[in-house]
């Protein structure tokens, strides 16, 4: 399909300009991906051309008056086409973008060139960092620079765990060939060879059988029967126990099996369980595992940095028809160790940070969605930003303006040298500090100016006039790393926990109800603080879930962060 032009009928004196639209072509998005870029709608001023009569009828002042009106139409005309080209560079560059999203390469990875020269470096007499310095990594999209050469990795299974089980077999010759070929007298035993051949066997169920012996007196038996009492379970009156509820939870939100996946599986080892009694098992799960997480969210109340990010998923409408969706919203915080909370709401308003973060005290790392600036406001909360984010941004702009985004994409690259160089240093937060004000400061200083130098020159509607706008409004929160040695350059640990999500809602493809959504940010925070702070999820739930089965006051002692502690302690006694 071939975009509709504007009309122009050209004259010394009249203009005449119809409306103007931009059609995306059939060959890249098809027929429905149609793009107006909106221009106004000049009105017909005249189309007759005035004849030499009617001219020279005119005294000098009526045609003094017409070529003013001409010159008038005229410099209205050249702005008109220069609005139409800047429309139609727009619909370029989006229809270029789209078709990026679509079919380009995801991977933000830098191909190594000479690093590009700073008009605003000062540091003259000392080299560059080196052009694959590595920089903050990210599960979006990768922020590392290309290396020379890479190590290749190591075929085959990298490492077995000492405390996996050995199982011997035996291999003995035969008989024929324990004896000497040549006196045939029977070898002797000199050692032996150990091959060590990984093996496994397939998840099996077993029956738990309780017996409870009954006893009674023979001379009194007004008096009934004895018998000890059932241990509590956490399905009451259920054919369940805790280890399969967190096998059935740890498979749906670590390892992203759906319910229906899962009945397949069990099904094949000869279990037939539904997927609804499963859902029945996970349902009454969150609600022994909800004290836990209300503790979780105290916990992280009490740190000084936060960070925090939001992705969305796919809830069934209460008709609970396929067709009847809405979009929901998962919202993640985690502190600078990992343990990480999950909070589910049904809209993306400042109603969702505000419910978590009211009466929170410190310093919360995040992206510059408006939502946050509510809990901002309360005054207790002090932003900072992603310097991932703004590098994000510059990147996108590298088609558009390769040499000026290649410069941004350098600072980014070197303030990012800084902070590794501090980490393979082992500094301390103050030394990092000290660091980061010595070598990163004077650098940001620099290209504060140069981004300002270059906004004037820069459409802003244009990839790089965004990406140069959000660095500007945002350098007071990308800045605050320089008053804290503590505070991390960017928020991909909280982009990390949520990639559990992005994988998942792969799977499970969307949530039953908003109910659903919320077990489903319950134990994402148990199974995504453990994977953070080093603990098995299974052995964790199936070890809680027992307990607050026996005990539910005991909730503050069984949070992810607690109960590692615990277990620390547990072996430095037993050690």
């Amino acid at each position: 399909m071939q975009p509709r032009r504007s009309t122009l009928r050209s004259s010394p004196h009249f203009l005449v300009v119809s409306s103007y639209r931009v059609v995306a072509s059939d060959g890249f998005l098809g027929s429905q991906a149609t793009r107006e870029a909106p221009t106004p709608t000049y009105r017909i001023v005249s189309n007759t051309h005035p004849d030499e009569r009617e001219l020279d009828a005119l005294d000098p002042s009526a045609l003094k008056a017409r070529l003013i009106t001409a010159q008038s139409e005229l410099a209205s005309y050249r702005l008109t086409v220069s609005q139409l080209e800047q429309a139609l560079e727009a619909a370029r560059a989006a229809n270029e973008r789209m078709r990026d999203q679509l079919y380009g390469n995801k991977s933000e990875r830098v191909v190594a060139k000479p690093t590009p020269e700073l008009p605003f470096d000062e540091e003259e007499a000392q080299a560059p960092p080196p052009p694959f310095a590595e920089e903050a990594p990210d599960d979006e999209t990768e922020h590392a620079e290309a290396k020379e050469s890479k190590k290749r990795t190591k075929r085959g299974i990298r490492r077995i765990p000492a405390n996996i089980p050995r199982i011997e077999t035996r291999l003995e010759p035969s008989q024929d060939q324990r004896c000497c070929s040549s006196c045939q007298s029977e070898l002797i035993l000199i050692g032996e060879e150990r091959t060590e051949l990984l093996d496994h066997k397939p998840a099996s169920f077993q029956i738990q059988v309780l017996v409870r012996p009954k006893y009674a007196c023979r001379h009194h038996e007004e008096n009934g029967v004895v018998t000890a009492e059932l241990p509590k379970r956490p399905i009451p009156r259920g054919m369940v126990t805790a280890n399969l509820v967190a096998q059935i939870a740890v498979a749906k939100y670590r390892d992203h099996l759906p319910l229906h996946r899962q009945a397949r599986i069990y099904l094949g080892q000869g279990v037939d369980i539904a997927e609804s009694t499963m859902g029945e098992w996970l349902k009454a799960g969150a609600e022994l595992l909800a004290p836990i997480v209300l503790e979780q969210h105290k916990e992280l109340l009490q740190e000084p940095i936060l960070h925090s990010d939001d992705t969305s998923i796919t809830v069934l409408g209460p008709n609970e028809k396929k067709t009847n969706t809405r979009r929901s919203f998962l919202w993640v915080y985690l502190d600078l160790e990992g343990n990480t909370l999950f909070h589910f709401t049904e809209g993306r308003s400042r109603a969702g940070p505000l419910t978590i973060l009211k009466t929170y005290v410190g310093t919360l790392l995040s992206d510059a969605y408006s939502a946050y600036d509510a809990v901002v406001r309360l005054g207790k909360i002090v932003p900072a930003g992603c310097w991932a984010h703004a590098r994000r941004r510059f990147h996108k702009a590298r088609n558009e303006a390769p040499d000026l985004a290649a410069i941004a994409i350098e600072v980014v690259r070197r303030i990012f040298a800084v902070e590794r160089k501090a980490s393979e240093a082992n500094a301390s937060s103050e030394e990092r500090l000290e660091l980061r004000r010595e070598q990163s400061r004077p650098l940001l200083g620099g290209f504060r100016k140069w981004l300002e130098e270059i906004r004037g020159s820069v459409l802003p509607k244009s990839v790089l006039g965004e990406a140069i706008s959000y660095t500007l409004n945002q350098w007071i929160p990308l800045t605050r790393f320089l008053e804290n040695g503590r505070l991390p350059l960017e928020n991909n640990a909280a982009e990390r926990a949520m990639r559990q999500v992005a994988i998942g809602r792969k799977n499970w493809m969307f949530a039953g109800s908003a109910a659903g959504g919320e077990r489903a940010a319950l134990y994402y925070s148990l199974v995504v603080s453990c994977k953070n702070l080093g603990i098995e999820p299974y052995d964790y739930l199936r070890d809680v879930l027992q307990r607050m089965a026996e005990d539910p006051s005991r909730a503050a002692q069984l949070t992810p962060k607690a109960w590692r502690a615990a277990k620390t302690a547990e072996s430095a006694a037993s050690a």
